[in-house]
Formats: structure tokens, C-alpha cells, sequence
């Protein structure tokens, strides 16, 4: 509590009554004080102005942490990284004749304020004392412009054309090049190279995302200006990942679902069948007021697509997309990252959102990532430290629950534990943390999962972003691999659509031939794919109890091992059967003789 009142504009402090002239003593020797009891020794001898800022501001954070209980494991039993602190890191090899190995590796890493992506930062007003220094400070990018409300100010314009990701970097290499290149020879090609390769992994191209918005916001419009309908519709909710800008853009076409809510009507009865023909004749009436608007519709009776929608979730999700930026450029980055290992079959989208946002709600250390490079290290680092077997993941909103809430569901936790899923992820929306969970990830896919994590670790000497995004095909059994030309998800084709053609919407050959060989050879192998990349590859792994000999029975048709006299099974008879299955879409299936 102490350290956590120290100002870093008070260079002078003491644990016990000493006087001014021992004060000034030590300041002849020291930038900053800190006298112990004894007042002979000054414990902040070693500390420079931003370390002993950080130890303050860290100080007050572990005050508050202090009152709960729930805080003890992160306060005293984890290690912060220093690659896990900083929003944006430089490195390079600087050569020196004082070093004695001739050589050292300088890490420069810089925490990010919100708004840190806008392409004009303002600045004081000029002819200030403030705007000297920020001229001083900033050089030749330093303009003079006038703003909306008549003042005139420094500022700075970045390329609006780069993405915000690339104005950070670009950013932080003005600086370095004004600041440290002058006194030290580094060098900013790492720096660069982080840029293009991040963006190379997660298409980062927020413009997409604009399009699907104005659309959304477009049938908005019509919709609420519909008026000859039997019900007006009081609300539109969008449910769509791809709307709050958290799924990875695709180029094929999907849809995006929209939840309507009706205005209220006592009239519906009680008979369910009655009430299934009075919503299809309503589908039908909404189709026909949007073919006026020229709107393609098709409504369906017989064909109900029956989804589960949380609305109290997606508020939630909206509302950390609101407060923190980064929080669905993560989303995207941690989507795209399991689907790169062919594991986004395995677990759900809305649980992977779920552990991001604890991210952000619950930050693991004392700043919250202020850029989606950052955001994915700690999500990361947040899959591998939680405790998924002894212990659910709290992720409490909008802070409603008290700490003796979460001790009663951690206490519900422990009893239930035998029959729970292997995660469980507990939201306001969810108390009981198994909706979304309780049939994937199976405990197998979250230690593959855990596995994957743990040689992920990326630390800022390493600057090869792609190659965390590449699956590793020794781990599959088998490979199915496809014909270049069948994805639907490796490229686009520009060009106008013909104004009388309705387009395919939710198309992709792929998973309907992963969802066949799951229909067929359930009990035999798990297929994984990459759901949001190229696809042109299919993983198998065959299930133990499948691939076992057994006795000799009747009622198995295998063949029979020369070796032990027991029945084996076919692997290159049922590998045939995937390509027969999938037809012209196979181009070959290959075994990597794991068995």
C-alpha cells in the first residue's frame, strides 16, 4: 500500500524520520530515494524514473487484488513475462566494443494507450509550452491543423491507407529512428517483418467487415418499414459473428443470422401446430414485403433451422467489442490459429470468444492488451496456465458476482467434476459453464489443444508470426489431400454477379465431405480440416479401440496378422473408401505408417 501512494514526481521517500539534509545527501548519489527503517540504506538505489513508476502502479494493483481471495494465485504464484507485457517489441544484436562477448541483444518493448489506432493524433494547442516539447518530441511529422472546433493544434497524420496495425509499427520505428538509433546501431528489418507477417496470417482488412455492416444496417431499415405485416417487428438483434466482426472473413458467401423479436400478441394459442403454420404464414407475408423492396427471400416450412441464441451472451460480447478495441481482432487471431491446426471443428466458436474476453474482462497481468498481437499472447497463455481440470473459467461480465458467487460455483465445480466436461466455461449468460461445452472439446482435443499451446510460446525474438500457423501433419495418421482447384476458400473471382441469379450461400464442398466421412466413419477415425484457410487438406487420426487387433470372431471381416493370429484392420481398404467417398474432390490419401 505504500509503494502504491508513491508519486513518480516525488524523487524523495523514507520508511522512517529522517532529515532534510540526509534527503539531499542521497540525492547527490541517487535520481530517486526510498529510505528503509534503518536510514541507512536506500532501497531504490538501482531503480530508473519508468521502473519505478511500473513498481508503483503494480503496487496499487496488488493493494486491490489484495481484498480477494481468488487473486492470491495470480498476485504471488505467477510469473509475468516480459514478452507478455508489452504491446509492441523491437530486438536486434548491437555490437560494442565495452561488451565483452563483443555482442548483446537489446529488447525494446512499449505499452500502447487506447486510441493508438487512429491515423490523426491531436496534439496541444500551439504556441504552448506543451507544444514545443511535443514538436521537439515528434520533428518533421509535427504539422499545425486546424480542428472541427476552431482550435488550432499540433498534430500528426499517419497513412490512412495502411491498417492500424501497420501505423503502430510505424509509429514505433519513428520513434526508434529519432530517439535510440542515434546512440545505438539497431537496425528496424525485424520490425518490418513482424508487420507483414502478421498480417499474412489473419487477412486483417476491417473494410470487409464495413460491407456486411452496412448491409445489416440496410435490412434494418427495411425491415422496421415494413408495415402491412400481421406483427411488427420491435427489434433487430445481430447474432452473426461475422456482424460483431469476430469471425474470420471468408471469400465464399455465408450467412449471417439476424434475430427478430415480434412485437407481443395474445393471439397465438395454445396448439404448437397451429403456431408452427401461423409463423410460416408470417415468413411468407415478411417474403413477399421484401420482394417489393427487392429483397430475395425464400421461406420454409418443412426446412426450420433451429438455433440457439443467447441474446444476454451477444450483448456481452458487443459490449467488450465496445471497450476494448483489440478484442475482436483477437477473436479473429484465436480462430484462425485453432482452425490453422484443424481444431475449429473440435470446439466452439462462442467458447473460443468466451476465453478471449476473459482476456480482457479479467486481464491476466496489470495492463490489458491495447493490440490483437498482445490480445493472442495472453490467450495463449491463458489456455495453458488455467487449471481446466480442477477449476472452471470465471468470466464475469459486468462484474455482478461476488466472491462468495464464485466460491459457490467453484464448490458446485468440485462436486459435479466426475460428470462435467473436460472444460467448462462459466458466463452470467451460463452459470453452469457446460452449455457450449458439453459435447466438445473432448478431453483428447483439449490436450492436443494444450500441446499445441505449449510450442507456441512467442516470445518477441522471434518474428516468423506464419509459422505458429502451420499444422503439424505428423501428428495425423493420414492425409487426405484435395485437388487444387475444389476449395471454394483459396482465392476470390472478381466480378459482377448477374442481377438474375440468386447466389450460393453456405456452400463449401469441404465440410460436406468432412461431415460424410463423420456420417460413415464415425466409429473408425476423427477428421480435422482448416476451417477458415485454404482447406485443400484433410487430417485423420484413427481411434484406438479401432485400430487394436483383436481375436479372432466371426463377426469381425478383417484380415488376419501373419505374425500373432489375430484380426487386423484394413487401413489401406478403408483409406480407398475415403477417396471412393469423396469422388472427384480426392486427389490422393496418403498414411504416414504412425500404426
Amino acid at each position: 500500500g505504500c509503494l502504491g501512494k508513491l508519486s513518480k514526481f516525488e524523487r524523495r521517500h523514507s520508511l522512517c524520520q529522517i532529515d532534510e539534509e540526509k534527503f539531499d545527501e542521497y540525492e547527490k548519489f541517487y535520481e530517486f530515494v526510498l529510505v528503509d527503517y534503518s536510514g541507512y540504506f536506500n532501497i531504490a538505489y538501482g531503480l530508473s524514473p519508468n521502473v519505478f513508476q511500473r513498481l508503483s502502479i503494480e503496487a496499487a494493483d496488488g493493494a486491490v487484488k489484495l481484498k480477494y481471495f481468488s487473486e492470491f494465485e495470480n498476485l504471488f504464484l505467477t510469473e509475468e513475462e516480459f514478452s507478455a507485457s508489452y504491446d509492441v517489441y523491437i530486438s536486434e544484436t548491437v555490437v560494442s566494443s565495452e561488451c565483452e562477448e563483443n555482442f548483446v541483444d537489446v529488447i525494446i518493448g512499449a505499452q500502447v494507450l487506447a486510441g493508438w489506432d487512429l491515423t490523426l493524433i491531436r496534439g496541444p494547442p500551439a504556441k504552448t509550452v506543451e507544444a514545443q516539447e511535443f514538436r521537439e518530441f515528434w520533428g518533421e511529422k509535427c504539422e499545425l491543423r486546424k480542428f472541427p472546433d476552431n482550435a488550432i493544434c499540433e498534430a500528426i497524420v499517419w497513412d490512412r491507407r495502411r491498417t492500424s496495425f501497420t501505423t503502430l509499427f510505424r509509429i514505433f520505428e519513428y520513434i526508434m529512428h529519432s530517439h535510440f538509433f542515434r546512440h545505438l546501431k539497431l537496425s528496424n528489418s525485424n520490425l518490418i517483418k513482424r508487420i507483414f507477417d502478421f498480417a499474412y496470417v489473419n487477412h486483417f482488412n476491417d473494410s470487409r467487415y464495413h460491407i456486411i455492416t452496412k448491409s445489416f444496417d440496410k435490412l434494418s431499415q427495411m425491415l422496421r418499414d415494413l408495415k402491412d405485416l400481421p406483427l411488427l417487428i420491435a427489434s433487430i438483434h445481430p447474432v452473426s459473428g461475422y456482424l460483431r466482426h469476430n469471425y474470420n472473413y471468408v471469400f465464399c458467401i455465408y450467412n449471417c443470422l439476424v434475430h427478430l423479436i415480434m412485437e407481443q400478441s395474445g393471439k397465438w394459442g395454445d396448439d404448437l401446430d397451429a403456431i408452427a403454420h401461423l409463423k410460416a404464414a408470417f415468413y411468407i407475408a415478411l417474403s413477399k414485403s421484401l420482394k417489393i423492396q427487392k429483397v430475395d427471400s425464400t421461406p420454409c416450412f418443412n426446412h426450420l433451422l433451429v438455433t440457439l441464441v443467447t441474446s444476454t451472451l451477444i450483448n456481452f460480447y458487443f459490449s467488450v467489442s465496445h471497450q476494448y478495441p483489440a478484442f475482436s481482432g483477437t477473436c479473429r487471431l484465436a480462430l484462425r490459429w485453432l482452425s490453422a491446426h484443424m481444431l475449429s471443428s473440435y470446439i466452439s466458436d462462442i467458447v473460443v470468444e468466451i476465453i478471449v474476453a476473459a482476456v480482457f474482462v479479467k486481464p491476466l497481468f496489470l495492463c490489458r492488451p491495447q493490440t490483437v498481437y498482445l490480445g493472442f499472447l495472453h490467450f495463449l497463455i491463458l489456455l495453458s496456465r488455467h487449471k481446466w481440470l480442477l477449476k472452471p473459467l470465471i468470466v464475469d461480465f459486468n462484474g455482478e458476482w461476488t466472491e462468495s458467487d464464485k466460491e459457490e460455483i467453484e464448490a458446485e465445480f468440485v462436486k459435479l467434476r466426475p460428470v462435467l466436461p473436460a472444460m467448462v466455461v462459466c458466463t452470467p449468460a451460463d452459470r453452469s459453464g457446460i452449455i457450449w461445452t458439453k459435447e466438445e472439446p473432448q478431453p483428447l482435443i483439449l490436450k492436443r489443444i494444450l500441446v499445441l499451446v505449449r510450442k507456441c510460446q512467442i516470445t518477441p525474438s522471434l518474428h516468423f508470426l506464419q509459422s505458429f500457423f502451420c499444422p503439424q501433419l505428423s501428428a495425423f495418421d493420414a492425409i487426405i489431400y484435395l485437388h487444387s482447384t475444389r476449395p471454394i476458400r483459396k482465392r476470390s473471382h472478381r466480378g459482377k454477379m448477374a442481377s438474375n441469379r440468386f447466389p450460393v450461400v453456405d456452400y463449401n464442398p469441404v465440410r460436406n465431405f468432412v461431415k460424410s466421412l463423420e456420417e460413415s466413419f464415425h466409429a473408425i477415425a476423427l477428421f480435422f480440416f482448416d476451417k477458415y484457410g485454404a482447406a485443400d487438406k484433410i487430417g485423420v487420426v484413427w481411434k484406438k479401440n479401432f485400430i487394436q487387433d483383436r481375436p479372432i470372431s466371426n463377426s469381425l471381416c478383417r484380415r488376419k496378422a501373419k505374425s500373432n493370429g489375430k484380426l487386423a484392420i484394413n487401413l489401406a481398404s478403408v483409406m480407398e473408401d475415403f477417396a471412393i467417398l469423396g469422388g472427384t474432390l480426392v486427389d490422393k490419401v496418403v498414411s504416414n505408417n504412425i500404426v
